[in-house]
């Protein structure tokens, strides 16, 4: 509830639902809301750190390991995926330091299309390639 307050506090108001996640090292936070009000809430095992530790031990990053880890938190999306997707939403946002930390790394390294800021498919596809590279 509070990562959602926090989150929608800094942003322009709005009517539509809006789904905030948050990275945090142990867990990731996913909460569906409308105005200032969450309205589904869930927090899944899969962090930054927890994860980091878990598939790429000593920082070592390949295509295994990256695939390895996307498996693996697509299974814990994949138990709350049906009743996000029947709730719906129209705006995303990442509210925490790793959003931002992405974004950042995408922005400066223009790694999105057409110098878009925030976080984009086809960027994060751009930085996964560079990684494994």
């Amino acid at each position: 509830r509070l990562i959602y307050l926090g989150a929608v506090h800094s942003l322009p108001p709005a009517q539509h639902k809006r789904l905030v996640v948050d990275i945090g090292g142990g867990s990731t936070e996913f909460i569906i809301g409308r105005r200032v009000e969450p309205q589904l809430m869930e927090s899944l095992f899969m962090g930054c750190v927890s994860y980091t530790l878990r598939f790429f031990p000593g920082g070592s990053i390949d295509r295994r390991r990256m695939r390895e880890a996307q498996v693996a938190a697509a299974a814990e999306i994949q138990n709350i995926a049906h009743d996000y997707r029947r709730h719906g939403w129209r705006e995303a946002v990442g509210s925490s330091g790793t959003a931002r930390a992405i974004a950042d790394l995408l922005e400066l390294n223009r790694l999105n299309p057409g110098n878009v800021t925030g976080i984009t498919r086809e960027g994060l596809e751009r930085l996964q390639t560079l990684l494994i590279k």
